[in-house]
């Protein structure tokens, strides 16, 4: 996953492709199902939505079935992922929504706070900016409470919720806004930050 992390994720795809074909083979169901969701991940970062849906479900049944309540958040943020990217805005909140309540089970602020990020950005793309900067904020409180916990993608996001509120925008143009701020009146040229994997 590191290659992941250096946004080389056709490298890391013949990786992941590698390990879970070595991992059928040892038929260790915990070890398939994170290899699943992996490669699920790398798909939808590739553009291969549905591709990636499909191997999420894999992994979310046997992360359900060996009781890998961090497994099966993982692979629902993964899944909410993908949907967000086919711009299935509604899947995607409701998978985030499940994610995000199983972190808080759990107890796993950084990651409650990475999935926050990614429903705020759904949010957003829906035509929600309220919901957004709600989802926003609530990151932001999570991660104030971790020392050193990196807070660098919010302000950007919690401007560009600010100024789209501020302005004028049909609910059909907000997808484009997530992707660029430009767009908006007054808004820096700079990207919006993609979202944040932990």
């Amino acid at each position: 996953m590191v290659l992941s992390l250096e946004d080389r994720f056709a490298e890391a795809l013949e990786h992941a492709t590698e390990a879970l074909r070595l991992r059928r083979e040892s038929a260790d169901a915990a070890s398939i199902a994170y290899s699943e969701n992996a490669l699920g991940w790398l798909l939808a970062h590739l553009g291969r939505e549905e591709e990636a849906i499909r191997h999420c479900r894999r992994a979310l049944e046997l992360h359900r079935r060996s009781g890998s309540r961090t497994g099966v958040a993982d692979t629902l943020d993964s899944i909410g992922f993908a949907y967000s990217a086919l711009g299935d805005y509604a899947e995607a909140i409701a998978h985030f929504q499940r994610a995000l309540h199983l972190y808080q089970v759990i107890g796993d602020g950084e990651t409650e706070a990475a999935v926050l990020l990614h429903l705020g950005d759904a949010q957003l793309a829906a035509g929600a900016p309220r919901a957004a900067r709600g989802s926003w904020e609530q990151a932001l409180a999570v991660l104030s409470k971790i020392p050193g916990a990196d807070t660098g993608g919010f302000s950007d996001r919690l401007k560009l919720v600010g100024r789209i509120m501020s302005e004028p925008v049909t609910s059909a143009g907000f997808a484009a806004l997530a992707a660029s701020p430009s767009r908006v009146p007054g808004a820096d040229p700079a990207p919006v930050p993609q979202p944040l994997r932990f």
